[in-house]
This record gives C-alpha cells, sequence and structure tokens, in this order.
C-alpha cells in the first residue's frame, strides 16, 4: 500500500510503500491527510510525537 509520512529532514510529507507491520502514527492515507496534520511542524529536522497522530 503507498501511504504518506512527515519527512522531518525534507519539512515536507512523502511517500513510501507500508506494508502492515510495525507501523507507527507517522503514516497517512494521502498527501493530503499528511499535510493538514503536519502543517504547523516548519521546523526542519523536528521531530513530531507519533502519539497525536492515528488512523481513523
Amino acid at each position: 500500500l503507498t501511504r504518506w509520512f512527515y519527512k522531518a529532514v525534507k519539512g515536507k510529507c512523502a511517500e513510501f510503500i507500508y506494508k502492515g507491520q510495525d507501523g507507527n502514527g507517522n503514516n497517512f492515507i494521502n498527501k493530503k491527510n499528511c499535510e493538514a496534520a503536519c502543517k504547523n511542524t516548519n521546523v526542519p529536522g523536528m521531530q513530531l510525537n507519533v502519539q497525536e497522530f492515528r488512523l481513523k
């Protein structure tokens, strides 16, 4: 499955292939959802608290 994650080093969302194992909250169904969840994370290299993000 193609999913999106926030890539802190680049300060933007990027695609990855999700294989259904060992996932975390930095895993979004589409780019729009990723950008909406991460829009206030504008400091390159800043780590997200992945506990805040859950797929619904």
